[in-house]
């Protein structure tokens, strides 16, 4: 398996210690190196660099862009002072960059940041979805469905509802990109109980 682990991160280019290095991945429970997950995770990690922020790969993700002349719309749903943060920190390095405040889980919410994103920019060409809400670890007999709705709506409704709204446009000018993060690891390491029974 190392030989494969090393093989798959010469061809992306992830060389993040968590895949690499067994000392260092024990420091975070796991039994030793641990295989990568997805080939856009590491070609993720490539561009914005080894070392994931945690709680900030959002804003990671929108400064790549931005550093890369991409216009920028940062969409939140609670934490107006984080997103207005990534969107000065773009403007003071050259960029250009918009907040919008929305639900995304909300066919209202999904409207707004689709409107404002059009109206500012006049475009989208890569839609990046990345908004989780907080990750709870609740045994199962006492989950309720209440609480998986929370996440269904995160991670597949409100991805399905902003595709819908801005693939028109993409497809008017034959090109766009969709990227769907799905991530705990903004609340820490996932615990290795959640991954291994």
């Amino acid at each position: 398996m190392a030989v494969d682990i090393d093989a798959f991160a010469a061809l992306s280019g992830d060389v993040n210690d968590l895949h690499l290095n067994h000392g260092y991945a024990r420091q975070f429970g796991f039994r030793g190196r641990v295989a990568h997950g997805m080939l856009t995770g590491a070609i993720l990690s490539k561009v914005l660099g080894t070392e994931f922020p945690g709680r900030g790969i959002g804003a990671a993700i929108a400064c790549a862009f931005a550093r890369r002349g991409v216009k920028v719309v940062i969409g939140y749903r609670s934490n107006e002072v984080a997103a207005e943060k990534v969107v000065r920190e773009i403007e003071e390095a050259g960029g250009t960059a918009r907040r919008v405040a929305a639900n995304i889980t909300t066919e209202d919410g999904v409207r707004i940041l689709a409107a404002t994103s059009l109206e500012a920019f006049g475009a989208v060409h890569v839609l990046v979805n990345n908004a989780t809400p907080h990750i709870h670890a609740t045994p199962l007999m006492e989950l309720s469905w209440e609480s998986m709705q929370t996440y269904i709506d995160a991670y597949l409704r409100g991805p399905m509802l902003l595709a819908k709204a801005l693939v028109p446009g993409m497809a008017a000018v034959r090109y766009g990109r969709i990227i769907n993060i799905l991530s705990s690891y903004m609340y820490g390491v996932p615990l290795t109980a959640w991954v291994v029974m």
